[in-house]
């Protein structure tokens, strides 16, 4: 995914190849979500599938969903429309999971409506629950099929003519729905000669559902970044523009074992920064001790030292504490993120992930971590070394605990040198 993105950003006056490498992206994000579904329909088969729901706004998630096949509306020439009686309606739920039931009833509807047909998401609320129904006017289901339609690998076989991939989808389409403490069912007429069938799925989830062992968060609000963009390349010109005085350009380490995603990342980022490469988590760590790179990117899984090693090493050493983290892995579950981030990693991003993101990431924490060097260095200039002691400035909440040590050393040089005239900054930074 991550060439694909970086394509369609360096090519946006070709409007042939944007629309060659827009179908690559959304053939590749349909393989994306098929492996997930796959993965995801095993985990439920064995009673493995967990929720991570919150306390979120059901209208505006199912209006994201609604969006994404407006151009699959427009290109196939069928009507599509979302109607709801509100447009705030918090429920508990898992957004990730049930985003493939509406994903799968939604593109199933389009896969069995005509040319000409009509789609329509349909949301009604009451007090205790809210029913979501998808229907279309396409060609219907026979009505023996009906009650199997939730079954395990069961297809329709109408002599070619609906023989299709009910089965998986579905079938975990309602253990998740259950899962949520919720329904799904089908009601449908099959077309005839001189008229069209009709299918009706739907979904009622209960407003408020508890689960056993989970703390129901309310879902937070887009965090605003620092910088934002259109693309990567506009994002490193307006940060050059600012920053055009700047003769040095910062550090990034890349710390990773596939050659190829190695050099993506260090051609992503190579038009600001310096980069510097390693293969392994052992390697990095040299290599960050050698260099204090301004950033560092690294993987999770590699041979001789893993990234949760190689981050908490570079977290609580005092030459290398300061430096922010990114870890990169195709572990997406709650609890490895958890593990990076308890870790000390300043970000995590799942694979596959987009370039921009991770340019815009790195972006940021570099404006951060600037801005943070300016205030420490603000602050300690106006300190007065004799009568400042490391806990004064850590009250502040500006350094980290694990940077006393070294904030001690610092101010213990001052004072054992202040009255030689030769001390100076070279020597204190040579000490």
């Amino acid at each position: 995914m991550a060439p694909v993105e970086r394509l369609l950003s360096e090519n946006k006056k070709e409007s042939f190849i944007q629309q060659q490498l827009t179908q690559v992206r959304s053939n590749t994000n349909r393989l994306l979500n098929l492996v997930s579904e796959l993965m995801d329909f095993r985990k439920a088969e064995t009673n493995h599938l967990q929720l991570n729901p919150k306390k979120q706004n059901l209208i505006s998630f199912l209006q994201d969903i609604y969006e994404s096949f407006r151009e699959m509306s427009q290109s196939k020439n069928i009507h599509m429309s979302f109607v709801h009686d509100t447009d705030f309606a918090e429920v508990n739920f898992d957004e990730q999971q049930l985003e493939k039931v509406f994903f799968n009833l939604l593109a199933n509807a389009f896969k069995f409506t005509p040319e000409g047909g009509h789609i329509q998401l349909y949301v009604a609320t009451q007090k205790n629950d809210i029913t979501i129904k998808v229907t279309d006017n396409g060609r219907g289901i026979a009505p023996q099929y009906l009650d199997k339609l939730f079954t395990n690998f069961f297809q329709v076989a109408d002599h070619g003519l609906q023989n299709t991939g009910y089965g998986i989808g579905l079938a975990l389409s309602k253990n998740i729905v259950a899962l949520h403490q919720g329904s799904i069912a089908v009601e449908s007429t099959p077309a005839q000669n001189d008229t069209g069938g009709q299918t009706i799925f739907t979904v009622v989830l209960p407003r408020n559902a508890q689960f056993p062992g989970i703390d129901i968060e309310t879902a937070a609000a887009p965090r605003p970044t620092l910088i934002t963009s259109a693309s990567i390349n506009d994002t490193f010109s307006e940060a050059n523009a600012t920053d055009a005085s700047d003769a040095t350009p910062q550090t990034i380490l890349i710390v990773e074992d596939n050659a190829e995603l190695r050099q993506l990342v260090s051609e992503t980022l190579s038009h600001r920064y310096r980069i510097i490469t390693a293969e392994n988590g052992l390697l990095g760590w040299d290599a960050a001790c050698t260099e204090i790179p301004d950033i560092i990117i690294s993987d999770v899984m590699m041979p001789e030292m893993d990234g949760y090693t190689f981050c908490k090493k570079i977290k609580t050493d005092e030459r290398t504490s300061h430096i922010p983290v990114i870890l990169l892995t195709a572990k997406s579950s709650q609890n490895e993120q958890v593990t990076g981030l308890e870790q000390g990693a300043d970000l995590y991003l799942t694979k596959p992930f987009s370039t921009k993101v991770l340019a815009l990431s790195v972006l940021n924490l570099s404006t951060a971590q600037e801005k943070l060097k300016q205030k420490i260095t603000k602050e300690l200039t106006i300190l007065d070394p004799l009568h400042t002691k490391p806990d004064d400035v850590l009250a502040a909440g500006t350094i980290k605990e694990i940077d006393k040590a070294f904030l001690e050393k610092v101010i213990g040089l001052i004072e054992e040198h202040i009255d030689d005239p030769l001390f100076g900054v070279e020597l204190l930074s040579k000490k």
